[in-house]
């Protein structure tokens, strides 16, 4: 999924379960979380992040992927309800980042910052785990062979993190246009623009 510059996150709903017990010895709670990405430009001016949690408590949005969030260097940083974990950019021009909510930080049992266009966490869950990934890919004017590198590095972090009982979620922004016209049961009419060669 993708979202332009100037629009807000795209949405789903899943269904994520983790064992509790609580004081009589019962578990496998059932927990919905809504999640989604959004491309946000930056994060660094004044009220940005601020309004991005506001924007997040009102959907209800527990898991939020980010495109050019623009953060400096590569880590987390925790902001009242919410942990930001984001990657590196030395110019920080193509910064990824994924943002938490407390209640599913504590499923997080794995961070994979691969660079700048790519971050992935691993949700532990039941009765599969979870592996959420947030694609920030060039635009038509970069090279394919950019583009190829960067989904041999999907590739590899699907085979090492998504092994075993893991379902994977892969989101972003794609740069990608699919144009006005239906293309069988995969896009409808209403898209904009011309359709580029990413499609």
């Amino acid at each position: 999924m993708s979202c332009g510059a100037h629009s807000l996150f795209h949405l789903i709903s899943i269904y994520v379960h983790y064992s509790k017990k609580d004081y009589k010895g019962k578990k496998n709670e059932q927990h919905s979380y809504k999640i989604g990405t959004w491309n946000v430009r930056t994060l660094n001016r004044g009220g940005k992040l601020k309004n991005l949690k506001k924007e997040m408590q009102k959907n209800e949005v527990s898991i939020l992927g980010l495109s050019e969030e623009r953060s400096k260097g590569q880590g987390e940083i925790r902001s009242g309800d919410y942990t930001v974990y984001y990657s590196r950019s030395e110019r920080a021009e193509k910064v990824v980042a994924i943002v938490v909510h407390k209640r599913v930080v504590r499923s997080v049992v794995k961070k994979i910052v691969y660079n700048d266009r790519i971050i992935a966490i691993k949700l532990q869950a039941e009765p599969i785990n979870i592996l959420m990934m947030q694609v920030y890919m060039p635009t038509s004017e970069h090279e394919g062979d950019e583009v190829e590198e960067l989904y041999g590095i999907i590739e590899e972090i699907l085979e090492e993190g998504g092994k075993g009982n893991t379902n994977t979620i892969i989101m972003g922004d794609w740069n990608s246009v699919i144009g006005d016209e239906s293309y069988r049961n995969t896009v409808g009419p209403h898209g904009l623009g011309r359709k580029n060669h990413r499609v």
